[in-house]
């Protein structure tokens, strides 16, 4: 479009432009992970709210969604801090693999 002004480099040069580059590819990659409870809670954890925060969040999302996981001993689990924390570790290594490729 004639209209609008071309693509520019943010201001700051290269290595703000780099940044950006990472954010979307991080993005892009948090995307991929097969986990939704992964994905859900990095980014929540990269807006920087606290475990216990992303846990009550979860527990509203599956209560409006109608979610109810079971752990191995077939007891329902509840979100809270730790796992939130497990699944924020187990993301990390996983964004790892993933941004490696």
């Amino acid at each position: 479009d004639p209209q609008q002004p071309p693509v520019q480099l943010p201001d700051g040069g290269k290595e703000t432009f780099e940044r950006s580059m990472d954010k979307v590819m991080l993005m892009e990659a948090i995307g991929k992970l097969k986990d939704e409870d992964q994905r859900f809670a990095i980014l929540k954890r990269l807006e920087g709210y606290k475990s216990k925060e992303i846990a009550e969040m979860l527990k509203i999302k599956w209560k409006k969604l109608g979610i109810v996981k079971y752990n191995n001993d077939n007891e329902v689990v509840i979100p809270d801090e730790g796992y939130i924390n497990v699944h924020v570790q187990r993301a990390k290594k996983e964004l790892k693999i993933i941004m490696s490729n």
